[in-house]
């Protein structure tokens, strides 16, 4: 295969062509393997295509409705508004031939579709099907507290959702389950246009592997039907026919956490994502069908996106970790026996792998990006040890930037790599990216990567958002050439008067237990700021707080030093891989 026109072709043709179009391709080539099983692009487009008929017939069906009028929930569609016919321009017009300067008009409503969080191909499926159909995909993680989904349910205003049909609170939502649309009945109807809703969800249609195998495809005799307009290979939903795609309407919504103790849900269009897509393959990156991908990332942490989307556009394969095994031998286990040739892992990936440092080999991988949190000099020292022939890429951004937006190679180089307090640069932004510092020295990101703002924000998450910028939060330099992300403005702190920063404390750390890993987190209580520092080493290291605390006193000020230092055995880690402060204060410190 060859590599496709990445400047001209949306990331949707790509991954249509990579599912359905490719006759040059092995349909028995692998796509995915997810908890140790393995898909072929044929088991896994037939699974796409059988949920993208759920969705059109569910479109059809709100289509019905919205003439009748008897559906509340779906008056942001009503065509008896404004919103019947939708409009808009790109602001920043994509280089694609499919996507024209002037106003797209789309008659098919951005559905906000609903997807429990499992690790299994029929999540990847429902994920899939939303964005060939054009909706927006909500991941749901099920273990969430009550209360945080509650929150996440009423601020994405769900029109439907796929998963499993016990989950919790989404099971007695008003919400249609997709799921338990009828394919047969649908697939032998010939009235599908004026299908109303009851007849639409007639109980839950669960369809097993079994229907998906080579002698029981979807099409065939003994298998369900899925109609012949189904099986094109146009792209209905890209291609100039009746449903193109609203560059500007909502490919997915994340939540993140927010400062008002509510989730904050972050929008990114199909423009964001198109122009992410596009300033990927600027970076150069030599890759064929015949790579494999690494995905270790939950699917409610964008990095998930980059991780599964470009190889199926590209008609390369994903890999994801085996939950039997501990995290960091699943990690190494599905590196080496997978041959991953690209991986997107957070730094905190290098300090798992760090005890079988001496035994790892991976010949196969060719690209290892690094991105989530602050990637440390230590860290990319390690991990070029280990892997030698790989290209080390620092990429950074957050959820509100599309994935990432900048991108530094930090090995192999001629010089040292460059860093800031013993972390290393940023770099450049991608191709579609603007980057610029406030007067405080705040990093703002701009471009066509950034999304226009949060659901339904407070005014204080508006102040976020400034002439077409986003403040990001985190105090950066540049050198004229490069950036360097040197931390949180709010790891920024002033300890009886005097600014601190928590990087510089941990960097000063290192320098003293070589060997040891450490993080700052400042604890603020009524009265004063108070610095401890947390550190993890091995039984065999003869590391000794009284003496490490005395070295310290000899490199930092008085007001760096450590209010308390506390070892321990681990650090903490979220569900995205990063190290859980919240935790940490919770579990060690005496407020």
């Amino acid at each position: 295969m060859n590599q496709p026109t990445h400047n001209r072709v949306p990331f949707i043709q790509d991954l249509w062509n990579s599912l359905f179009n490719h006759t040059d391709l092995d349909p028995q080539r692998i796509c995915c393997s997810i908890q140790g099983e393995t898909y072929t692009y044929q088991e896994f487009s037939k699974r796409v295509q059988l949920q993208v008929y759920r969705l059109e017939a569910f479109s059809k069906t709100v289509a019905n409705s919205l003439e009748n009028a008897s559906l509340d929930r779906w008056n942001r569609y009503s065509t008896s508004t404004e919103n019947k016919i939708k409009q808009a321009t790109v602001d920043t017009p994509l280089t694609s031939d499919i996507s024209p300067n002037n106003s797209i008009i789309v008659t098919n409503p951005n559905f906000r579709i609903g997807v429990v969080i499992e690790d299994n191909i029929d999540t990847y499926c429902y994920i899939i099907a939303c964005i060939l159909h054009g909706c927006a995909f909500v991941p749901i993680q099920p273990s969430y507290p009550a209360n945080r989904l509650h929150d996440i349910l009423e601020m994405a205003e769900l029109d439907a959702w796929f998963g499993p049909s016990e989950t919790p609170v989404l099971s007695n939502s008003t919400f249609l389950h997709l799921n338990s649309v009828d394919i047969e009945r649908i697939s032998n109807s010939n009235h599908v246009d004026k299908l109303n809703s009851d007849e639409l969800a007639v109980g839950n249609s669960q369809i097993s592997r079994s229907h998906f195998d080579n002698s029981t495809g979807l099409g065939s005799d003994n298998a369900l039907d899925i109609p012949n307009s189904f099986k094109s290979t146009d792209l209905r939903w890209v291609n100039e026919l009746k449903n193109p795609i609203l560059w500007e309407s909502i490919a997915y919504i994340l939540f993140t956490s927010g400062t008002t103790g509510k989730p904050k849900g972050v929008p990114i269009s199909y423009s964001n994502l198109q122009h992410f897509y596009e300033g990927f393959w600027d970076l150069g990156y030599q890759l064929t069908a015949s790579d494999r991908f690494l995905q270790m990332f939950e699917l409610t942490f964008d990095l998930s996106v980059s991780s599964f989307l470009i190889p199926l556009c590209l008609g390369a394969s994903f890999h994801t970790l085996n939950k039997s095994i501990i995290k960091p031998l699943a990690l190494y286990d599905v590196l080496e026996s997978q041959n991953i040739s690209f991986a997107l892992m957070v730094p905190s990936a290098v300090e798992m792998l760090a005890p079988y440092a001496d035994d790892i080999e991976l010949p196969h991988l060719k690209y290892t990006q690094f991105c989530g949190e602050a990637f440390k000099l230590s860290q990319l020292n390690t991990w070029s040890s280990c892997c030698s022939k790989t290209q080390i890429d620092n990429v950074y951004g957050p959820t509100e930037a599309t994935i990432y937006c900048t991108r530094y190679t930090a090995y192999p180089l001629s010089h040292p790599p460059k860093q800031k307090n013993g972390i290393v640069c940023i770099g450049q932004p991608m191709k579609h990216v603007a980057l610029k510092l406030s007067d405080n020295q705040e990093l703002m990101l701009g471009g066509s990567q950034t999304t226009s703002g949060y659901l339904h924000s407070t005014d204080e998450q508006k102040a976020k958002f400034q002439e077409g910028y986003y403040l990001s939060g985190d105090l950066a330099e540049f050198d004229g050439q490069d950036y360097f992300c040197l931390g949180r403005l709010d790891d920024q702190v002033k300890v009886q008067g005097y600014r601190v920063e928590l990087s510089e404390l941990e960097f000063a750390a290192t320098r003293i237990g070589e060997n040891v890993r450490f993080k700052a987190i400042a604890v603020v209580s009524d009265s004063n700021t108070k610095l401890h520092l947390f550190c993890v080493a091995t039984d065999e290291d003869p590391f000794d707080i009284k003496t490490f605390e005395k070295a310290l006193k000899e490199l930092l000020p008085w007001y760096m030093v450590p209010h308390q230092v506390h070892k321990i055995t681990e650090f903490p880690l979220n569900a995205n891989g990063k190290i859980d402060k919240k935790q940490l204060i919770d579990l060690y410190v005496n407020l």
